[in-house]
C-alpha cells in the first residue's frame, strides 16, 4: 500500500497525496521559499489546465498548463546553472505558470519542469526563444469591452 501525505489546502480542501505523485523541488520557486515539495491536482472540467499544489503550504497552489500546448512551437534550452541542477532535459513535463492580472496570461520565460520518475520539479529560465513573462493564454483573441 502507497504511502500517503495528507494536506490541507485551502483551494481543494483536505487531499491525501501517494508518494509517488510527489515533485522535490530542487529549488524553490521563485517568491515561495517554504514551498519544497508539489503535486499535480487535475480537475476534469478544466483540462489541460493543471494545478501544482504545494505541500508545505495549503494556501499555495499555482494554475498552470503544459507549455507545448499554448504554444506548439515552445521549446526550452537550459542555462547552465539549471543544467547543472537538473540534468538532460529528458522526459521533462514542461509547464506555464498562468496569472490573471488583467487578461489570463502564462509565464513561458519561467517554466517549470517535471521529470515524472526521478520526482522532481525544477522553475528554470527559458533561454530559448524571446519568451515572455505574460504572454496571452489566448492569442489573436479580443478581450470583451476591448
Amino acid at each position: 500500500m502507497p504511502t500517503l501525505t495528507k494536506v490541507t489546502t485551502s483551494r481543494f480542501g483536505d487531499l491525501e497525496v501517494p508518494e509517488d505523485a510527489l515533485y522535490r523541488l530542487l529549488r524553490p520557486l521563485a517568491g515561495f521559499p517554504a514551498t519544497r515539495t508539489l503535486t499535480k491536482v487535475a480537475l476534469p472540467n478544466q483540462r489541460p489546465f493543471t494545478w501544482l499544489q504545494s505541500l508545505e503550504e495549503g494556501d499555495v497552489a499555482f494554475a498552470a498548463a503544459p507549455a507545448a500546448w499554448l504554444r506548439p512551437d515552445y521549446a526550452v534550452r537550459l542555462a547552465e546553472w539549471d543544467r547543472e541542477a537538473w540534468g538532460a532535459l529528458g522526459e521533462a513535463e514542461v509547464y506555464a505558470l498562468i496569472s490573471f492580472p488583467k487578461e489570463p496570461c502564462a509565464n513561458l520565460a519561467v517554466p517549470v519542469l517535471l521529470d515524472p520518475v526521478r520526482r522532481v520539479a525544477l522553475q528554470v529560465l527559458n533561454q530559448a526563444g524571446s519568451w515572455g513573462l505574460t504572454e496571452p493564454l489566448f492569442p489573436g483573441v479580443v478581450p470583451q469591452g476591448a
